[in-house]
């Protein structure tokens, strides 16, 4: 019995190796690669049962910041703050005398701005006189002066009297001296009786009784003449 089994196992053994060897005659394992039936691979198993999970892995490296987004809608109004503490009471005295220097700065600046108007200059000790060379006639070239700060110029001793030789050179100029108020009596523009003089042998003279006002030559030398004509403007200022 045990023999039988033996030899037809073997016939079984050797059907199987011959058929391999007719379909794959290049190999020479006899066709056994892997375990199976008729050795050759099996099928493929069911899928296995799933695994546990695996560690968690470590942190990858920050991407570049995103596109900055739209600004969001205004928030509501804070709360209102506490009351500040209260103020000291106004110095009304240096707030007034503070006041009083900046109108004073005003003035000053105004003044130099009208004196810049003026190109020729001349001057003895604090006194400075200034022309433009205008020839206007009395009454305006006082009022030019006087919108400047200044006066149509007098002097009032021979340095001024050289100085403003300075200015009239080939020339005639104003002096505020007259006698309109009255005849004979000479006197400035605010009315002052004068004390230095140097009027042309023979002058005043009042020539056709119309020479109320004075001019200065080129020569130092005054001469009475009538207010109506038009001289050199010459101020002095202070």
């Amino acid at each position: 019995m045990k023999l039988h089994s033996l030899i037809l196992t073997s016939a079984i053994l050797i059907t199987a190796i011959w058929s391999c060897l007719a379909e794959e005659p290049t190999k020479t394992t006899f066709c056994i690669d892997t375990p199976g039936m008729n050795l050759r691979e099996g099928r493929p198993g069911p899928p296995g049962l799933k695994g546990d999970k695996g560690d968690t892995g470590r942190i990858g490296v920050q991407g570049p910041p995103g596109i900055i987004g739209l600004p969001g809608p205004p928030g509501t109004n804070g709360d209102t703050g506490p009351p500040g503490f209260p103020g000291q009471a106004a110095d009304m005295r240096r707030i007034t005398k503070l006041e009083a220097e900046i109108q004073a700065l005003k003035t000053t600046i105004s003044n130099l701005e009208k004196r810049m108007q003026f190109i020729y200059w001349s001057n003895h000790g604090q006194k400075r006189f200034g022309t433009k060379n205008d020839q206007l006639t009395f009454d305006d070239g006082v009022k030019l002066c006087k919108e400047a700060s200044g006066e149509i110029a007098m002097p009032a001793n021979a340095g001024e009297n050289e100085a403003l030789m300075k200015l009239v050179k080939s020339s005639e100029a104003y002096l505020g001296l007259n006698d309109r108020v009255k005849e004979g009596r000479f006197e400035d523009v605010s009315g002052n009786p004068v004390t230095f003089t140097n009027w042309k042998s023979g002058e005043p003279n009042n020539y056709n009784g119309n020479e109320d006002c004075s001019i200065i030559t080129s020569d130092g030398i005054w001469n009475d003449v009538p207010c109506s004509r038009s001289y050199t403007i010459i101020c002095q200022f202070q």
